[in-house]
C-alpha cells in the first residue's frame, strides 16, 4: 500500500505540469461510439480531420455549431485535429476518422486553440446536414498544424471519400457506404480568436 501511494504521487504530479502523455486517449468521434441509427429530423455526417504532424503546446479542436451561433454554448461537436494526447487513427499524418449524429442544418467549423496564448488566424467553413441523410463532408485538414498558419486558409477541406468511407465501414459496419451522399464541406473565411472575421495579412 505504501508502496502504490509513492508512485501514485509522482505521476500525479507529473500529469499537473506536464499533462498527459501522447496518444494516451482514443478518439472520442470515432464510428464505433456514434449513436446509430440517427433519431427523426437527424442525419449522419461522416468525416476526418487532422494535420501535418501532433502539436502540444499550439494544439487545436475543431468546433462545430450551428450557422450564427459562435458562442462556446452552442459547440454540438469537437473533432480532433493535432492534439498530441489523442492517438491517431492514419499513418503518415495525425489523424483521425469521425461519424457525427446532427439535426438537420447548417453548421460552421472553426478551430479552437486549446492555448489561446498561441492562437493564430485560421479559417471558418460550412457544411449542411438533412434528415435521414447520410453524408460525407470530406477531409478538414489543419494545413501547417501547431500554429504556423503561414497566412490565411489554415484549414483546407479534401476529398478523401474512399478512404474515409471504407474506414468508417471497418470500424462500424452499420454504416451503409453505398447510400452515403457526397456533399464536400467549404472554407469560407479567416476568423481570429473570438470567431469574427478577421482581415486578411498584408503581404
Amino acid at each position: 500500500m505504501k508502496l502504490s501511494r509513492w508512485l501514485i504521487a509522482p505521476l500525479a504530479l507529473t500529469l499537473l505540469f506536464w499533462g498527459p502523455p501522447a496518444s494516451a486517449f482514443p478518439n472520442h468521434n470515432t464510428p464505433a461510439k456514434a449513436k446509430l441509427p440517427a433519431p427523426a429530423g437527424h442525419g449522419v455526417v461522416i468525416s476526418s480531420s487532422g494535420a501535418p504532424r501532433k502539436c502540444v503546446v499550439k494544439a487545436s479542436q475543431l468546433h462545430i455549431s450551428p450557422v450564427g451561433k459562435a458562442s462556446i454554448w452552442d459547440v454540438k461537436i469537437s473533432l480532433v485535429l493535432d492534439n498530441y494526447t489523442v492517438k491517431s487513427e492514419f499513418e503518415g499524418h495525425h489523424g483521425f476518422i469521425n461519424v457525427n449524429v446532427l439535426p438537420e442544418g447548417e453548421y460552421q467549423f472553426y478551430p479552437h486553440s486549446l492555448n489561446a496564448a498561441s492562437y493564430r488566424v485560421l479559417g471558418r467553413g460550412r457544411f449542411s446536414v438533412k434528415a435521414g441523410e447520410t453524408v460525407y463532408i470530406g477531409e478538414i485538414f489543419r494545413v501547417a498544424g501547431c500554429g504556423d498558419s503561414g497566412g490565411r486558409m489554415g484549414l483546407e477541406v479534401r476529398d478523401q471519400q474512399a478512404r474515409d468511407l471504407e474506414m468508417a465501414k471497418r470500424l462500424r459496419s452499420e454504416i451503409d457506404t453505398t447510400r452515403v451522399v457526397k456533399r464536400l464541406a467549404y472554407v469560407e473565411e479567416d476568423v481570429g480568436i473570438d470567431g469574427r472575421p478577421v482581415e486578411a495579412p498584408k503581404r
